[in-house]
């Protein structure tokens, strides 16, 4: 017989409510291990099942019928599963746990039968059912499926059958059944004690005096439940006990994500790294029992435009906190085949993701849940597919442990009702990274920490992080190709493959253009831009937003997305193709502000009705709303020229600093805001009085 744990200081007693049910547990494992005896021959109606007669469970097997056999609680309770009319629910992880329920249950509920008595065939009429679908199923298989279990459940409490239903997600058991059952027993993980339970069973050598020690050298709880559940069965193996407590340590942590401060490699975070601190900070928190995930912000969506890292952030925020990543996408999940294949495409991704929590579940491409409020071809098609993503970050939102990350170029598009907080608490809008991070991308990825790499961040400044990676990528291979390390100028010839080098004169084209904004946005808006930058493929201004909320605030945001257009032609006679083109440039954005200020706020002298306008409709727009909105930015433009005229030399002082330095942060800004326009607000006061007076 084996040992018995220590009475008063057992671990086993610390989970379970009563000895007597780990004494049921225990010896139905021992059942287990026992080779099954044939059918009696002098009783031929003894219960007998050839899928029972299997060989030798594995560990993993034998770990899952324990804490069946946990759920169940004793012998009486066993039987009363078996007895006409009963109903067990079991929910259980999704994963593997939900395997093992599909592929070992055929085999251990028939040794549960023999082992409390049930032994023949009139006594064993379980009705026993597992959503699962094999894997590979296509969404309407697993459809077809779904429904025959839900029917199965009320067809066998219609007919008084027992019913023991399996399933991972609580929904799938019908109202029927949980009216009979209303709290479905959950299966518990994999812990420290149950390894206990199984090593007093597999190895019950081991000294009565060693088990506390042993307990304490078992992995965390929380390592066991990210432990692959067939590793167990080599760990048992081992001829002792301390030595599969030390291959459980020893796999565990082959499992267990790395942590590291892996935010300190992501560039361009500017001020949403201190709301990313925030967000990390609650999620370990909440791992170490300090808070309550309900009061925690668990999700956010990442903005920002291609190229700035989004998803390399999302895996630096899996890396940090040291949990799994599982990633997804828009497209990813629609490639699975029509609607219904998509939607269990998506459903499975977040199953996935349920089964592995502590994790972060990165979902990409969010602009493609447009709003349902757009009349298109496929309107009905986007409807579901919005309706169903709701329905899992609502899901997701209510399950402890896993992180939602969603990402997207433009964060405008996306339904409403899937930006709000609850669903994707916190919007972090991600930039370019600037000199010094292009700098520390380049020297990064050439593994060069010493390396020179000015000249050729100064020529990428204004890309994007992944052309930066991309470069360094390519100055590695021109010092392979000759044979030796690399070196700057590798590093300054292909950048220029990627950046070529702009000539002067266009240079200053685009340090004018962004004078331009800057000077309009110094006198008209409450706010100062909080970065700058130019280089050779072209310029951005971050941070200069107005409140829009009079016609005057509006115009003045209209007059300062104009003000780089009239700065070239002030300046050079003439006007470059980078003051127009697409629909995010300024010529775009202030037409799309004009129009919606008409035909969406009844500003503007427009009629007090709401009629949005759509981008395809705009070639196609009434004359006379045309002519209003042509109005509109005509004035705009006009007030950012006379802004510009009246002071040109502050427009060249802003221009060579630009020219100087290529970037200019917030602190910077402030300085050149102050000597530029001493008395910005009187004087943004004076051209909103007199050139964008209401007419």
């Amino acid at each position: 017989m084996p040992q018995s744990l220590p009475t008063t200081s057992s671990p086993l007693k610390e989970l379970f409510n009563s000895d007597r049910k780990v004494a049921f547990a225990e010896n139905f494992l021992r059942h287990l291990m026992e080779p099954c005896e044939p059918p009696s021959a002098s009783d031929p109606e003894e219960f007998d099942d050839e899928q029972a007669e299997i060989s030798a469970f594995s560990i993993e097997t034998l770990a899952f019928a324990l804490r069946f056999a946990h759920l169940l609680g004793d012998e009486a309770a066993a039987r009363r599963m078996h007895e006409e009319g009963s109903c067990t629910l079991v929910q259980v992880p999704p994963g593997r746990d939900l395997v093992l329920a599909t592929a070992d249950l055929p085999r251990l509920l028939p040794r549960l039968s023999k082992f409390v008595g049930l032994r023949r065939k009139e006594d064993v009429r379980l009705v026993a059912r597992v959503d699962a679908s094999p894997r590979g199923a296509s969404a309407s298989e697993r459809a077809r499926q779904h429904q025959r279990f839900r029917q199965t459940q009320d067809e066998a409490i219609s007919f008084g059958d027992p019913l023991l239903a399996v399933a991972a997600d609580p929904t799938a058991f019908t109202s029927v059944a949980r009216t009979i059952c209303p709290a479905p027993l959950k299966l518990q993980p994999v812990t420290r004690a149950l390894i206990l339970e199984l090593l007093r069973i597999t190895h019950p050598e081991t000294e009565e005096r060693s088990w506390r020690a042993l307990h304490d050298a078992l992995p965390s709880d929380d390592a066991l439940r990210r432990l692959d559940g067939p590793l167990l069965t080599p760990a048992f193996k081992a001829a002792t006990a301390a030595e599969v407590a030390r291959r459980l340590v020893e796999y565990s942590a082959a499992c267990e994500p790395k942590q590291n401060r892996a935010l300190d490699r992501v560039q361009g975070l500017g001020p949403i790294r201190r709301q990313l601190d925030r967000l990390l900070a609650g999620f370990s928190c909440w791992q170490s029992g300090e808070a309550d995930w309900s009061a925690l912000n668990t999700s956010a969506l990442l903005s920002g435009p291609t190229g700035c890292g989004k998803t390399m952030l999302a895996r630096a925020v899996a890396e940090e906190l040291g949990v799994p990543l599982v990633a997804t996408s828009y497209a990813e999940c629609q490639k699975a085949g029509h609607l219904g294949q998509m939607l269990a495409a998506l459903d499975e991704v977040v199953l996935e993701a349920i089964s592995k929590a502590p994790c972060v579940l990165f979902i990409d491409e969010m602009d493609s849940f447009t709003s349902r409020g757009t009349n298109h071809q496929n309107s009905e098609y986007q409807r579901q597919v919005i309706n169903a993503m709701l329905l899992q970050l609502t899901r997701l939102a209510e399950t402890q442990g896993v992180m939602v990350i969603a990402a997207t170029n433009h964060p405008d598009v996306i339904d409403p009702a899937l930006r709000r907080a609850g669903r994707l608490d916190l919007h972090l809008r991600m930039r370019y990274p600037d000199r010094a991070g292009i700098s520390a991308i380049l020297r990064d990825t050439l593994g060069a920490p010493d390396l020179n790499v000015t000249q050729g961040a100064d020529l990428l400044l204004g890309s994007s992080g992944a052309t930066a990676v991309s470069v360094a990528r390519s100055a590695l291979g021109i010092a392979r190709q000759h044979g030796r390390a690399v070196t700057s100028n590798d590093l300054w010839h292909a950048a220029l493959e990627i950046a070529p080098a702009v000539a002067t004169d266009q240079l200053e084209r685009i340090a004018i253009h962004e004078a331009g904004h800057l000077l309009a946005a110094f006198s008209l808006l409450p706010t100062l831009p909080t970065r700058v930058a130019i280089g050779p493929s072209g310029g951005y201004i971050e941070g200069a937003d107005a409140p829009l909320l009079t016609e005057n605030n509006i115009r003045a945001a209209i007059t300062v997305g104009l003000a780089g257009r009239a700065a070239e032609q002030v300046m050079l006679g003439s006007v470059s193709s980078g003051a127009g083109g697409s629909e995010h440039s300024d010529l775009g954005v202030a037409t799309r502000l004009a129009l919606d200020a008409v035909t969406k706020m009844g500003l503007f002298g427009g009629e007090l009705f709401w009629a949005p306008v759509k981008g395809d409709q705009l070639v196609s727009l009434p004359e006379r709303l045309r002519a209003h909105v042509v109005g509109i930015l005509d004035e705009g433009h006009s007030a950012a020229t006379n802004l510009i005229v009246e002071n040109t030399q502050s427009l060249e002082f802003v221009k060579n600093t630009l020219l100087e330095h290529r970037e200019l942060e917030a602190d910077r800004l402030q300085d050149l805001a102050s000597r530029t326009f001493p008395h910005s607000t009187r004087l943004g006061r004076r051209i909103l009085d007199t050139h964008l007076k209401p007419k």
